[in-house]
């Protein structure tokens, strides 16, 4: 998740590192500044280890706040120091202190977001347990928790400023190393790892496009479910590659993210090639001139088994399994948004698509697809059904009270 550049976000509560074990203390770089609060390590290993899994394109890790479960996403597109808790009657029952209001805002459309936050905070994952912890809770009313339904909340800076994170996707892993006792020893490349405005860091890239070769820094964002986010119209001189159509692209804090999906020719990474990278477009407003053109997001980041050494300046690439999986998008050819009464209605549809083709208009209601009813389903869920080049998925579509059953056959649309 990108915050806006024009969010207010105070500053954390910093502390002295706590380390039970092994281990010594390192100064953070000037750049990245002092983890918030306090952690200690749960046991003596030279590693902390905590199981994640992949959820809705996130990683997300089980964790405990008052005895309470929460089920956290892990997130480095600006390394804010608090917690962010996606307001719910869950949160509410934590029975956390508010002590003043501060205004998150981020991607999408709309407004930032009045929220309330917290101190002192103490959540513990596998393995390791953060106190002193600040914190942000977005009001219920706001939608936001239903963005991120199935998740309570993201955490940051309390992992990438006190640790050395390492991220195997291979074994489902996140490690956590104090900086003092990091040794890589994998078979990857490493990176420069450097500040940009806000939080944000980067790491040197190459696009190739159509028009050439663009050497861009590529701004990192775990919580960016796109492979590649560019922007076109700014300084970097990227444009709307041949082929790319209009698109739903996710939603952030502050709403609905619409622009372009198409592809990138090849992505050079860490020394590394990939080839037909699928990316999200957005167009730069009128005048602007921003320095995040570019995001890596976890849809390339997941390729590879990374290590994220904000303190040492630098990070580690090495492919794992899924480094040659092709990059799908939608095949059906329809944007499909949920209504206020649960519905998934049409919002969008690509011309010459097989839902076009088949007589689908833009409001139509799909009640179902394949046999599974919309409504009783999370659509990211039902994403998967709508690919695979070739094959038939049926759909029971309600036009003006009326349904009938449609058969499209799916293409590879981009």
């Amino acid at each position: 998740m990108k915050l806006a550049r024009h969010a207010v976000i105070t500053a954390g509560v910093a502390g002295a590192l706590l380390i039970h074990g092994c281990g010594s203390n390192v100064e953070p770089a000037p750049e990245l500044g002092p983890g918030p609060g306090t952690y200690t390590a749960l046991s003596a290993d030279e590693e902390i280890r905590i199981p994640f899994e992949i959820y809705r394109d996130d990683i997300l890790m089980i964790a405990e706040v008052e005895g309470r479960e929460l089920r956290m996403l892990l997130d480095n597109g600006s390394l804010w120091d608090q917690l962010l808790f996606f307001g719910s009657p869950r949160i509410d029952s934590l029975g956390l202190v508010y002590d003043g209001e501060i205004e998150v805002g981020g991607s999408g459309s709309g407004d930032p977001v009045m929220s309330s936050s917290a101190s002192d905070v103490t959540i513990r994952f596998a393995g390791v347990e953060f106190a002193g912890q600040p914190a942000i809770v977005t009001p219920y009313e706001s939608g936001i928790t239903n963005l991120w339904e199935g998740a309570d909340g993201q955490v940051s800076a309390a992992f990438f400023k006190h640790f050395v994170v390492g991220i195997d996707f291979d074994e489902m892993v996140i490690t956590l190393t104090p900086s003092g006792d990091f040794r890589y020893r994998g078979g990857g490349n490493v990176v420069p790892l450097s500040p940009a405005s806000f939080g944000s860091w980067t790491i040197p890239g190459t696009l190739v496009t159509g028009g050439g070769a663009i050497e861009v820094d590529l701004m990192l964002d775990l919580g960016d479910l796109h492979a590649l986010s560019l922007t076109t119209g700014g300084p970097d001189g990227i444009e709307l590659p041949d082929g790319a159509h209009e698109a739903h692209l996710g939603f952030g804090v502050q709403g609905e993210i619409i622009g372009h999906v198409g592809r990138v020719l090849e992505v050079r990474v860490a020394g590394y090639s990939v080839p037909d990278v699928l990316a999200g477009f957005t167009a730069a407003e009128e005048g602007e001139r921003t320095d995040d053109d570019a995001y890596i997001g976890f849809g390339l980041l997941r390729r590879f088994n990374v290590v994220f050494d904000y303190s040492g300046g630098r990070m580690f690439f090495e492919p794992n399994r899924l480094f040659d999986a092709p990059f799908e998008y939608d095949m059906s050819g329809m944007d499909l948004k949920r209504a206020t009464d649960g519905n998934l209605f049409v919002a969008r549809l690509v011309p010459d698509s097989p839902a076009m083709n088949a007589g689908i208009e833009v409001g139509d209601v799909v009640v179902r697809i394949d046999g599974r009813p919309t409504a009783e389903c999370r659509y990211w869920d039902l994403a998967p059904l709508l690919l695979g080049e070739g094959k038939s998925v049926a759909l029971v579509v309600s036009r003006d009270g009326e349904e009938r059953t449609v058969t499209i056959r799916l293409k590879r649309l981009i």
